[in-house]
């Protein structure tokens, strides 16, 4: 049964909108920001307000269209046709992504070959995060560890270690939260404010409020998942992740979530 609909202008602006059910997932399926009106791309903030994102492109572009170019615009301004869920790369839209994940595949024996050079694997690392194609991010981690510029750096989760986490991480990417992160640099402050939004109204108190994406990440916060788990697997994540960050992001601040076990 349909409760909600929304129609949308060719960049993401909401025109009519029938139901009130709360939803932060809208045009093409992106985390939408009430407060702020802009979509979280993992890499990027989009404003559809006026079809551009807030900041450059980060990723190299030796051979770009024309319209690429200009490193701030959204799907080579043609958003009925393509998407752009990671804000890095376009993707073709419905039956074509299925298609980019398979050349994504079928890349893995070039990879394991050492046929790829650098910057081809970083690419195809960021594509696969985006995609959630965990035995590719496994090798290419497993082949050349982080930090590497070859590729994004992977956050191997232990679920045999902290199960009720990595249950959730795993059932949170399940229902739609990214693999792909970008961790926040801005500090503490910032990731217990994002803390704050995600985990308010918490019932499951003596356990601790664990969310995802990480509030330490640039997706966390307002419309995160959230689950009850142990005080002491908090704490465990807590010392993982400072761990990660410290000694594996180098070369970029964009990492993937892998639970493993």
């Amino acid at each position: 049964m349909v409760t909600d609909r929304y129609d949308y202008t060719a960049f993401g602006e909401i025109y009519a909108q029938t139901g009130t059910t709360p939803n932060n997932y809208l045009y093409t399926g992106q985390q939408y920001d009430e407060v702020t009106g802009l979509y979280s791309l993992r890499a990027r903030y989009y404003d559809p307000s006026d079809g551009r994102f807030l900041s450059r492109d980060p990723y190299p572009c030796p051979l770009c269209s024309p319209q690429e170019y200009n490193r701030y615009i959204y799907t080579a301004n043609n958003p009925v046709n393509f998407s752009d869920p990671s804000g890095l790369y376009v993707l073709v839209q419905q039956s074509q992504v299925t298609v980019n994940i398979g050349l994504v595949v079928k890349s893995i024996g070039a990879v394991l070959g050492g046929a790829l050079a650098c910057y081809d694997s970083n690419w195809i690392s960021y594509m696969a995060a985006a995609a959630k194609i965990k035995p590719l991010l496994i090798a290419l981690e497993i082949m050349t560890p982080s930090p590497t510029p070859c590729h994004i750096p992977v956050l191997f989760y232990p679920r045999f270690i902290t199960p009720k986490i990595g249950q959730h991480i795993n059932d949170a990417q399940a229902a739609g939260h990214p693999m792909l992160l970008t961790y926040d640099r801005a500090g503490k402050n910032s990731h217990n404010k994002r803390r704050q939004i995600a985990c308010r109204g918490f019932t499951g108190k003596p356990q601790s409020c664990d969310e995802y994406p990480f509030a330490s990440s640039l997706q966390g916060g307002l419309g995160a998942s959230i689950r009850s788990v142990p005080i002491w697997e908090q704490r465990l994540q807590g010392t993982t992740m400072s761990a990660f960050v410290r000694t594996k992001l180098k070369f970029t601040d964009n990492f993937a979530v892998v639970v493993i076990g």
